[in-house]
């Protein structure tokens, strides 16, 4: 009784115990916190796929990416700067991180606005322009959010981001549900997504009792914009680098092609995000609390990265394996050859997060610039492969050339890892050759399943649920492999 206190206590209250709790904890919270997310956006996707059509998605996807560009190129870094700094949390730091964010919006606003009608032009498609002009409001908006929500990560207090998450998300459902029945068209997901931002605003401030002031820091905006610079380059080219197949899709295969793609998109990219939110609210604010001591770094790293990969190799390889099956359960026929996109952008998941702690740990320890030159390789891949896979195969063309894009920035993070930051080649290495060595195992295995069991009726299903436990009793047995059986246990006073 007294250990389910304990574990209780440091569960609800982490304020007394270790970093390592801290981050612990925070990573638990984080799996909550994804997993209700992903539950609440399969739900809307399933019930607003039902009620709208597949070209509604794809011009609501076009606007999405064509609105993130745009932000990008206003990216100032601020919450990053507050959970990097050691002086994020000081209010003259906030407030001034307040202002930037409040005069990006206002810039983003007028730039969306203008920008509404020549992109509806070059697509050809006269829908896309009110859309741009209701979606300008978005930055608007989110402009205003209250700065200290970011402590909460940094103070790793999942918790109460948790709860503001999950209210603006079936906040936000909700209102685009009832949108949808009444517009029936792609302008209900832009006035939910509006109202999904005014819900964030009001809920930052209540969540996070914090009255920030128009009162500018000279000395703090330097430091915000100094590291900033790098945050901003490094974004607009990670954004081109992992969205651009979005618009070269939507340009040369259409919007309803680009619909469907985007809803396999959509779900292949659950699995990697679930793990890539664990990797920014657990694992990013843990190094910055250590930032000097490489040593401990490259503990955590390695501990990291080896259990993650333990989970998301076999889930990811489920989910590629089924993919088609899992397409035809959730959607209706015009929507069956999302399963390629959904078969291979999840695999690539794999070598994304992989990749994504190799660039929270550059953040982490203010080297920021590693990530930046390590996208900028994956962006010169991008413009040549996604074109020339949709020259000759298509939406099939267009995932594996994506898959090539992520595969090549991670090998370069890890070569920077090497070069830059000073971690040994056997630290890089370890994870790669578990990735490697399990995914070999695993797809052996599902392969022989597949030979010894019928693919027909109840023996189906028995398949899957063979090919799912052999998968995760592989990734796990290579994991206790490689890190032992009490992998967290702290080894030589790491």
């Amino acid at each position: 009784m007294n250990g389910i206190k304990k574990i209780f206590n440091k569960f609800i209250h982490p304020e007394s115990h270790s970093l390592k709790i801290k981050s612990m904890r925070a990573a638990a919270w984080s799996v909550i916190q994804k997993g209700a997310s992903d539950a609440l956006r399969m739900a809307g996707s399933l019930i607003l796929t039902r009620i709208l059509f597949p070209e509604a998605f794809g011009l609501m996807a076009t606007v999405t990416t064509v609105l993130v560009m745009i932000q990008l190129f206003a990216d100032t870094g601020v919450h990053l700067s507050i959970i990097q700094n050691p002086r994020g949390a000081e209010p003259e730091f906030l407030n001034t991180a307040w202002i930037i964010t409040i005069g990006r919006g206002l810039i983003l606003f007028g730039v969306i606005a203008l920008a509404s009608w020549p992109v509806s032009v070059l697509y050809g498609d006269p829908a896309l322009m009110p859309l741009f002009l209701i979606m300008a409001f978005n930055p608007l908006i989110l402009g205003f959010e209250n700065p200290a929500i970011v402590l909460l990560v940094k103070n790793f207090r999942i918790e109460k981001k948790f709860i503001l998450e999950i209210s603006i998300q079936v906040t936000g459902l909700i209102a685009s549900v009832v949108l949808a029945y009444i517009l029936k068209s792609a302008m209900a997901l832009a006035y939910g997504a509006l109202f999904s931002a005014l819900v964030r605003v009001v809920g930052s401030y209540v969540v996070q009792p914090y009255s920030p002031r128009f009162a500018w820091n000279k000395e703090y905006g330097e430091e915000l914009f100094s590291f900033g610079k790098f945050v901003f380059a490094n974004t607009i080219i990670t954004w081109f680098a992992l969205n651009a197949d979005v618009l070269i899709v939507g340009k040369f295969l259409g919007m309803e092609t680009l619909g469907i793609y985007q809803i396999g998109r959509n779900i292949g990219n659950v699995v990697p995000l679930f793990f890539m939110a664990i990797l920014a609210q657990a694992y990013m604010p843990a190094v910055s609390a250590v930032n000097g001591d490489l040593s401990r770094i490259i503990v955590m790293y390695n501990r990291t990265c080896a259990f993650i990969l333990a989970l998301i190799i076999p889930a990811a390889m489920s989910v590629a394996f089924f993919s088609r099956d899992i397409v035809d359960f959730l959607y209706d026929v015009r929507y069956e050859e999302a399963y390629i996109a959904l078969c291979w952008i999840t695999i690539s998941g794999i070598f994304s997060v992989l990749g994504s702690a190799a660039s929270n740990t550059f953040f982490a320890m203010g080297c920021p610039k590693r990530q930046t030159m390590s996208t900028l390789v994956g962006f010169f891949v991008v413009i040549v492969l996604v074109p020339l896979g949709i020259h000759f195969r298509q939406m099939l063309g267009a995932v594996l050339a994506m898959l090539c894009v992520v595969i090549t920035i991670t090998i370069v993070q890890s070569y920077f890892l090497i070069k830059a930051v000073r971690f040994s080649f056997k630290a890089t290495a370890r994870p790669w050759l578990q990735l490697i060595v399990t995914a070999a195992l695993f797809f052996g295995v599902s392969l022989a399943l597949r030979s010894l069991i019928p693919e027909a009726g109840i023996y189906y299903l028995l398949l899957i649920l063979a090919t799912v436990v052999a998968g995760f009793v592989i990734s796990f047995a290579i994991y206790i492999l490689f890190e032992g059986t009490q992998p967290f246990k702290d080894r030589r006073g790491q």
